[in-house]
Formats: structure tokens, C-alpha cells, sequence
């Protein structure tokens, strides 16, 4: 079965998502949740807001969707949509659990990346339990560490989009 499972992974399409890097006076957000610190204790897992994008919408309308189900803001400004774009695969432990029990016929993700500025306050959710603002310097360290947990699937695309919107 899982032989099955991964030789049909190669050919499943990439789920199309939306990351969205939001900024606010010049600090980065960076989100989490207290059960991941809980299983990975040491490593300070962390990402920016993200989500899928529904067959019905767009790119922008699925970036504010998602700002809110994951921060409880409505309250903010779009900048742009990046020129770059993501691709990661799923690690296929992911893949075979998918197949599996959900029926999610994906093998990744195919990124697109919203700039935003947060203009309104952003809260705890089902979602996300842990909400960081982070100075330039500290998200381009992260950036440039490909060992870091989340980071090492960016490929180092955020760093090109702090010089895209001049950040």
C-alpha cells in the first residue's frame, strides 16, 4: 500500500496557498502554537501566516481570509503579491497519513506571497496561540538559517522579497 501511496505522490499537483508576510512599524510577524513548542521544545517553531486558497477565491481575498481565521485582524493593508513564489514538497509520512484519512490528493505546497501591513490589533486563535513581532534583523537571521525548522523550505524567497517591496 504505502509503495502505492508514494509512487502516486510524484504525480498529485501542489496545493495552491497564500503566505503572507505581515509587517508593522517595522517589526516582522512571526506566529505559533504551544503544542508545536511542545513536541519540538528546543527549536522555537515558528512561521508566518499562511493558508490555502479555496477554489473560489483569489489571491488576496484568500490572504485576508486567512489573516483573520488565524489573527482575529481584518484590519489590514495590502502592499503587494510578490513576484516570487514558493514550491515545497510534503515529507511523504505527510503524504501517505493524507492519502489515507483525509483523501487530500496534494504533494505540496505552491506558495504565493502576500505583503501586508498590519494596521489594527492581531489576537490568539483556534489557529495560532503564539504571536511574535520580530525586528528586520531578527527575521533575516531566521531567513538565512536553512537549518531553521520552517525556513528551510522558503529556499530563501523571503529574503528576495524584502528587497522586492524594499523592506
Amino acid at each position: 500500500m504505502v509503495r502505492e501511496i508514494l509512487a502516486e505522490y510524484e504525480n498529485l499537483p501542489f496545493r495552491p496557498s497564500v503566505v503572507i508576510l505581515a509587517i508593522s512599524n517595522g517589526k516582522f510577524l512571526i506566529v505559533g502554537k504551544h503544542e508545536w513548542d511542545k513536541k519540538a521544545p528546543n527549536e522555537n517553531w515558528r512561521k508566518v501566516s499562511q493558508g490555502g486558497i479555496e477554489s473560489d477565491e483569489d489571491l488576496i481575498s484568500a490572504a485576508k481570509r486567512e489573516f483573520f481565521e488565524e489573527l482575529k485582524c481584518s484590519d489590514i493593508r495590502v502592499l503587494g503579491v510578490s513576484k516570487y513564489t514558493n514550491e515545497y514538497y510534503w515529507p511523504s509520512t505527510i503524504i501517505e497519513d493524507s492519502l489515507k484519512k483525509l483523501g487530500v490528493k496534494y504533494k505540496g505546497q505552491q506558495q504565493n506571497i502576500v505583503v501586508v501591513e498590519v494596521l489594527g490589533p492581531v489576537s490568539t486563535s483556534e489557529e495560532i496561540s503564539v504571536i511574535e513581532w520580530i525586528s528586520r534583523d531578527e527575521f533575516v537571521k531566521i531567513c538565512s538559517d536553512v537549518s531553521h525548522r520552517w525556513m528551510s523550505d522558503y529556499n530563501g524567497v523571503f529574503l528576495k522579497v524584502l528587497d522586492e517591496f524594499n523592506l
